[in-house]
């Protein structure tokens, strides 16, 4: 009997320590792995994408001198030249069209950057009443290698006529360079652009942002580009003799029109003398535009 309880006591002591032992490799071994694998994935992930940011911004101090500074401040000042025509048929065959412009404007504002980053934002400083219905919105971001150019140009009730045709109660001759309030223009566009020596060539060296050409150099460059536009017209706030023949596909009209393309070209700066530097591009672009219209009644 007493040899039966030593046995099973034997027994009982083998299966514990095997048990135990079991627990321990996997506390001691097999978790401190899992643990040292993900930190190693981690890191290895931050030093992939520190390097691929440092990548962007790499460039030849022989060619290009580095930026010293992380704050910029400049004041900015824009202009945008814009044309917009709208025609319609009439009844009898005859063709109704008019041709109006943003008027005129001198807009200033604040243009502020943080290292690779640039916020302006310019409005209408001539006529500060007017301050509100032309304003532009400009956000970048410039690295060596890559830009990005986001851009919303705002322009609300101060439209003149360039142009019209097809009114017997009015001419073009007449009506030229008279106000319009009736319009309204939204647009929204995003240029990215790439830049394939951007070890020697700056471009944001030729618009005096972050960085200092000091030997001429050029490069190839491909870019992208996206425009939104939305525009309201209504004609009931056209002069009286006007509204009394306009014809029905102009009395009110919503268009927003998108515009897609692709552009490939070849910058180059010329660093001509110490401090100087004289920059051109050139970048012919394919595009595709969509329009679509809805008359308002």
């Amino acid at each position: 009997m007493l040899q039966r309880l030593l046995a099973l006591l034997f027994l009982w002591t083998l299966c514990h320590l095997s048990l135990s032992a079991t627990d321990t490799v996997a506390d001691s071994i097999g978790v401190p792995i899992v643990a040292d694998s993900t930190k190693e994935e981690k890191a290895s992930l931050k030093e992939k994408l520190g390097k691929f940011v440092s990548e962007l911004d790499s460039t030849d101090s022989r060619y290009i001198e580095p930026n010293y500074y992380n704050y910029t401040a400049m004041l900015q000042n824009t202009n945008f030249f814009q044309t917009y025509s709208i025609s319609s048929p009439k009844d009898d065959g005859s063709v109704q069209s008019m041709t109006l412009s943003p008027r005129s404007a001198f807009k200033l504002g604040p243009y502020f950057g943080w290292r690779w980053l640039f916020l302006g934002y310019t409005f209408n400083v001539a006529r500060p009443s007017q301050a509100g219905k032309t304003s532009e919105l400009s956000l970048s971001l410039y690295s060596s290698k890559i830009g990005i150019d986001y851009v919303a140009i705002r322009s609300t009730g101060d439209f003149t006529f360039q142009s019209v045709s097809g009114f017997n109660s009015v001419s073009g001759a007449d009506i030229r360079g008279q106000h319009f309030g009736g319009m309204a223009s939204h647009m929204k566009k995003i240029n990215l652009y790439y830049i394939f020596n951007s070890k020697r060539f700056s471009y944001p060296a030729a618009f005096n942002q972050s960085t200092v050409q000091r030997r001429s150099a050029g490069s190839w460059i491909v870019g992208l580009r996206y425009d939104n536009q939305d525009i309201d017209f209504d004609g009931s706030s056209l002069p009286t003799l006007m509204r009394q023949e306009l014809a029905s596909g102009l009395q009110a009209v919503t268009l927003n029109q998108k515009t897609y393309s692709f552009s490939f070209g070849y910058g180059y700066n010329w660093a001509f003398a110490h401090n100087w530097l004289l920059a051109g591009s050139i970048s012919p672009a394919l595009g595709y535009t969509h329009s679509k219209g809805e008359r308002i009644t």
